[in-house]
């Protein structure tokens, strides 16, 4: 996936992100959460070493991203979205598996993440690519003080994918 890409279903290929991608990001981020990343927020992440981020391309449109940040053989994943209009369909369970199966062949031990207490659909997916919860950060969001679930998923665990 570092270099032109990896299908995923139906002609929807998985890329790395890019600055030019940022606007469309936003507003799949902004479709799929009351509390979405800002454009400065994805290109920080964009300017790091340590960054990550993949889109999923279908039908010429980005209708996923995955911004995450890899040190070592860790890689944590800090935002995930499918937009509201492609949910349903299992792009995200593939599009997830894809990144993770890169990252395994990649020399990846372990993926971490945090994700809402009150988000089934996305525990859900998790759950169903391996990730256990592994412990709870209370408050952990700043725009109503919900708990974060935290989730790990070691490479043995799920769908080899991709």
């Amino acid at each position: 996936m570092n270099g032109g890409g990896t299908g995923v279903d139906g002609g929807a290929r998985i890329r790395p992100m890019t600055f030019a991608d940022v606007p469309a990001v936003c507003r799949v981020g902004q479709r799929a959460f009351p509390d979405a990343w800002i454009a400065s927020d994805y290109e920080g992440e964009l300017g790091q070493p340590t960054s990550r981020s993949w889109v999923l391309v279908a039908e010429g449109d980005i209708v996923a991203y995955l911004v995450a940040s890899r040190v070592m053989d860790e890689l944590q994943i800090l935002h995930i979205a499918v937009d509201p209009r492609a949910q349903r369909r299992g792009l995200g369970r593939r599009f997830l598996a894809g990144v993770l199966g890169e990252q395994r062949r990649d020399g990846m031990a372990l993926a971490t993440l945090e994700v809402r207490a009150s988000n089934v659909p996305a525990i859900g997916l998790y759950a169903s690519a391996g990730f256990v919860q592994v412990g709870r950060r209370k408050g952990y969001y700043r725009n109503n003080g919900e708990d974060a679930l935290l989730m790990n998923l070691e490479p043995t665990s799920g769908s080899e994918g991709a």
